[in-house]
């Protein structure tokens, strides 16, 4: 897993979706896909240099049969979403626990 902090958000995005990384796993705010059939391949953080609301992070994750790769991306820090957060640490726990 890569972790890269550079660029804009749209220049990494349009990276990325040339690496494959198409679908998107949100839909009207739900997750689409179980954590435990998905892998983080890599990881993008934006820091805002004046402005808290700047800060995002970007994940590149692909399933473990490679059929489907895609992004989330959620806000950094205290404006991050609840269900993102949740999905990362469950697939995190996942790769650590084997």
């Amino acid at each position: 897993m890569q972790i890269q902090v550079e660029d804009t958000l749209l220049a990494v995005l349009d990276t990325w979706r040339k690496q494959g990384y198409t679908n998107n796993f949100m839909q009207s705010g739900k997750l689409t896909i179980n954590p435990e059939d998905f892998k983080i391949d890599q990881i993008h953080r934006f820091e805002g240099m004046t402005d808290l609301e700047d800060e995002a992070i970007l994940y590149a994750i692909s399933s473990k049969d490679g059929k489907r790769k895609g992004v989330l991306v959620n806000a950094y820090g205290i404006y991050s979403e609840g269900n993102i957060n949740r999905f990362i640490e469950q697939m995190t726990l996942k790769h650590h626990i084997k």
